[in-house]
């Protein structure tokens, strides 16, 4: 698999796990009352994992693009 079609996989699974943790953190927030309430921290708790494992696979793959961006000086 190449580069690029892993980056817009990654980039799809971050998202949708962003909006799970989002969606947990609100009904904890908030403290809604659910019949499975206790699985919400559950998968709140998971979930704050793989989005850091993302994150991480994300900035790796963007490392070269974030590296000429933001840490190679460039002459005047």
């Amino acid at each position: 698999m190449n580069k690029m079609k892993l980056l817009k996989i990654v980039n799809l699974c971050l998202l949708l796990s962003f909006v799970v943790q989002a969606g947990t953190g609100i009904i904890i927030y908030l403290k809604i009352r659910l019949p499975f309430r206790p699985a919400i921290f559950e998968v709140h708790t998971y979930n704050g994992l793989l989005v850091i494992l993302l994150a991480l696979i994300h900035l790796t793959l963007n490392w070269g693009w974030i590296r000429s961006s933001y840490l190679i000086k460039k002459p005047h």
